[in-house]
């Protein structure tokens, strides 16, 4: 990809992990416990055990929102990947990743069909072409059973985003899963413990159909985390209501954090064609 992006695992946004390589997620974050109970872990798995890691959020019992990379694998000749989701706020690892989640609950499919997943294999994109195809990046999963015991989270409004970033202090909180260093800095060894984390950063910028936060925890007193790999398809967290979703960020140094409005563009026309909201 000639872009000076340098979109992490195809980079970060692509989470996929390779014959169990390990993958990184909420770097210098905080544990989230059960203060969002309905943001899960996805694991994909196809052939040969290859897994793919991302998070997803509730929308409603039987549906999970998350990033369209996350449900349409785009490494040619691996065939078909199948789902599961589990909302535990602690998954058990081994080894970095273990065999495919046995209690998770199965889930279909559905990205958006405007997504171009050749974004993410570093083909002769332009970053300005790379980042106008980003906004395209968002899905669901449709589950086989209904979730019981967990309240489904809230989307923002039309223009609720735009509003939003006007307060003096537009602070984003996302949650996903993933692991953080082994000394709790952003300088130790990345270690997969399960846990469903969490970073806060601020809002830097709207453009079209995407939010870009800036992540600089080291720098921004009172903010923390980066999300990065395994965090593909978190949720933002504006308030109380999902206003987007993660779809990438930048290692060189800018910590730029991209997600998928859900207020307006190519975000909100999506689930609207889905029914998921009704404007």
């Amino acid at each position: 990809m000639r872009t000076p992006l340098r979109v992490l695992v195809a980079t970060t946004a692509a989470s996929l992990v390779l014959g169990s390589t390990s993958a990184v997620a909420v770097i210098g974050g905080q544990r989230d416990g059960d203060d969002h109970p309905n943001v899960g872990l996805i694991l994909g798995t196809g052939p040969d055990d290859h897994l793919l890691v991302c998070t997803g959020t509730l929308i409603d019992p039987q549906t999970v929102l998350t990033a369209a990379h996350c449900v349409q694998p785009y490494l040619e000749g691996y065939g078909d990947f199948t789902y599961r989701v589990t909302f535990r706020n602690r998954v058990d690892v081994v080894d970095n990743f273990p065999a495919p989640l046995l209690d998770g609950i199965p889930g279909t499919p559905d990205p958006n069909p405007a997504y171009d997943p050749a974004l993410f294999l570093g083909g002769e994109f332009t970053p300005k072409q790379f980042r106008r195809g980003s906004e395209q990046d968002i899905g669901l999963l449709h589950l086989a059973a209904p979730v019981t015991g967990i309240t489904p989270a809230r989307l923002v409004d039309t223009r609720e985003v735009a509003r939003f970033s006007l307060r003096r202090r537009p602070d984003v909180q996302q949650v996903g899963y993933g692991d953080n260093t082994d000394d709790g800095t952003f300088t130790g060894t990345p270690l997969m413990d399960g846990y469903r984390n969490r970073s806060l950063f601020p809002i830097k910028r709207l453009k079209g159909g995407t939010v870009f936060g800036d992540a600089k925890p080291l720098t921004r007193r009172g903010y923390y985390g980066i999300p990065a790999a395994g965090d593909s398809g978190s949720p933002f967290f504006m308030n109380d209501k999902v206003g987007a979703v993660f779809s990438w960020s930048t290692d060189d140094g800018s910590n730029l954090v991209a997600g998928v409005r859900l207020d307006a563009g190519p975000g909100r026309a999506f689930l609207e064609s889905r029914g998921v909201i009704d404007d």
